[in-house]
């Protein structure tokens, strides 16, 4: 199994999962970019994967299945309201295979109400959507801090090695934000600017992270409380208003 990161639009990342020939494409926000990409790796599009119902994640799906008639669509059931035909509905519990690999669903609202992870035990992989990304977490735009706050704690039972590919590279932003805050392992962060700067300079990508990486650094995952959760995402939210380009 290949996964490859596909840049669209600013900063987000549609991830192609390559086995045997065919593509499991997962919240395909542009379907030239992932129509091109499967173009030239000669890659058949089998099933297209979807997180959540955000624009950047779905706004290519119909497109591409023009272009691949024989392609299923796996998702929340919210996905039909959206004009788009659904041939498998996910939520929590429910898995399904692709190219002999299994995948476990993991409901996980917060960001939106319908959202969902996908894992893969074996090759301890997660496509986490926005729920939670390198150094912090998405913002709520349906859920509560509550169930946001619960979901990223669920996060914490999967093994340690876990890969976890989050769909928008907004690393260092996230790191400037845990310096700007002055937050414990203050130091530490500072070398990992570095180090991501020097990812970035490089025109590699910080996705994916790994859950160890996460757990030691996300100060997300640090919280031990919903109220403590909820400062810390309100801070957030000022901070990328201000201060972005620190």
């Amino acid at each position: 199994m290949k996964i490859h990161n596909v840049r669209a639009f600013t900063d987000n990342f549609i991830f192609v999962v390559e086995q045997n020939g065919a593509a499991l494409v997962v919240d395909p926000g542009d379907a030239k970019v992932t129509q091109l990409f499967l173009k030239e790796h000669k890659l058949s599009l089998h099933s297209i994967l979807i997180t959540h119902c955000h624009h950047d994640h779905i706004g290519g799906v119909n497109e591409l299945l023009k272009l691949n008639s024989k392609t299923r669509v796996l998702g929340p059931s919210r996905v039909k309201d959206f004009g788009i035909d659904l041939d498998v509905e996910l939520k929590e519990s429910s898995s399904f295979e692709f190219q002999g690999s299994q995948w476990q669903c993991l409901h996980l609202p917060g960001h939106t109400l319908d959202h969902l992870a996908h894992f893969n035990l074996k090759d301890k992989i997660l496509f986490c959507g926005d729920i939670i990304f390198s150094l912090g977490c998405g913002r709520l735009f349906e859920g509560s801090f509550e169930q946001a706050y619960l979901s990223i704690q669920r996060l914490k039972s999967l093994p340690m090695d876990t890969k976890i590919y989050c769909t928008h590279e907004y690393t260092l932003a996230n790191c400037n934000f845990c310096i700007a805050e002055n937050l414990a392992l203050h130091a530490e962060y500072s070398i990992v600017k570095n180090q991501i700067l020097e990812k970035l300079k490089k025109g590699q990508d910080t996705v994916p992270t790994n859950l160890e990486f996460e757990l030691h650094y996300n100060p997300f995952l640090k919280t031990t409380s919903v109220e403590e959760f909820a400062k810390l995402r309100l801070k957030r939210n000022d901070f990328k208003s201000k201060l972005e380009n620190l």
